[in-house]
């Protein structure tokens, strides 16, 4: 409110929608210094939102949409990225092999996982990592 923004910024709460509110969006702008993973950054990939973020985890930045900043930039170059990533080509196109590529693919993660419960606890192989990212592309 003190900033002029209560117009533009609206807190939702939780969601059990986040696929559309994603697809609502022109840029996802994540400064978060308290993230270990950040899967709200690769969920907001996954939906085809391009994202400028803090430089937090690597596992983060999966895609061509994906753009790296340090709070010591400042709120101008910040302000400006979010602005180059919305104009990005491959903003809101589909990004699903970028997020299986990367490891976070559902169907990959139970394999994996049924074969470590029966497995007696032994991890299985890999030929590439495996994530926890559940989401709907459809």
């Amino acid at each position: 409110v003190e900033k002029g923004l209560s117009d533009c910024v609206h807190f939702l709460g939780n969601r059990k929608d986040m696929n559309r509110i994603y697809q609502a969006m022109d840029v996802f702008v994540f400064p978060s210094l308290f993230e270990g993973l950040g899967i709200v950054a690769i969920e907001a990939q996954a939906a085809g939102v391009p994202i400028a973020a803090l430089k937090i985890a690597s596992e983060t930045d999966i895609t061509p949409i994906y753009r790296k900043l340090l709070l010591s930039d400042g709120e101008e170059k910040w302000a400006n990225a979010a602005l180059e990533m919305a104009q990005n080509l491959k903003a809101h196109t589909n990004m699903q092999q970028y997020v299986i590529d990367a490891g976070f693919d559902m169907d990959a993660t139970a394999k994996y996982m049924e074969s470590y419960y029966l497995n007696d606890g032994e991890l299985p192989e890999m030929n590439k990592k495996v994530g926890f990212l559940i989401m709907n592309f459809e």
